[in-house]
């Protein structure tokens, strides 16, 4: 190269597993525009790279559906039991697959991708009102008549006992 022109900038080089960043002197990116003076002279200018980061492959991941909703669960690790719903008028009969009750200790691998498990209900059945056992109909008060009459004869003892005291005095 004669003093003072420039250099042509080649193509950008390749390499696999590489991003190619720029011609570089040193530490600095190389300018092509810069003309080439006795200073230059000399100088490396070096194609730099950067390893590409290629991501290592993750944990597999499966799809369960639950009461109608996609949860995903990492190879190998149980699916956290979710609380047991409630239905007005039903009773709740657990968590199934189809008609088999699931086991939330099962952990989720391959085989049980895309299961859906649903929360399965039972009607309550109305209790029949139990008929009256027959005789007559209770009307009034039923208190033990007895004690009203003893509680009577210790007031009539005491009032008794009171006037008594007063004929004595007087």
């Amino acid at each position: 190269v004669k003093d003072g022109e420039k250099l042509t900038k080649p193509a950008d080089p390749t390499k696999e597993g590489y991003k190619f960043l720029g011609w570089f002197v040193g530490d600095k990116e190389f300018n092509f525009d810069t003309p080439i003076t006795e200073e230059l002279n000399g100088i490396k200018i070096e194609a730099r790279f950067e390893k590409i980061d290629t991501p290592t492959p993750g944990e597999k991941e499966w799809t369960v559906t639950l009461n109608g909703k996609e949860v995903k669960v990492k190879d190998g690790e149980k699916l956290t039991k979710p609380a047991d719903p409630t239905k007005e008028g039903y009773k709740f009969l657990g968590w199934f697959v189809g008609d088999k009750k699931f086991d939330f200790d099962t952990p989720i691998t391959k085989e049980l991708n895309g299961i859906k498990i649903e929360a399965r209900f039972e009607k309550i059945k109305d209790e029949p009102q139990q008929p009256n056992k027959g005789g007559a109909v209770q009307t009034g008060d039923t208190t033990n008549i007895a004690l009203w009459i003893a509680c009577l004869g210790i007031a009539g003892a005491a009032v008794a006992v009171t006037l008594r005291s007063r004929r004595k005095r007087s």
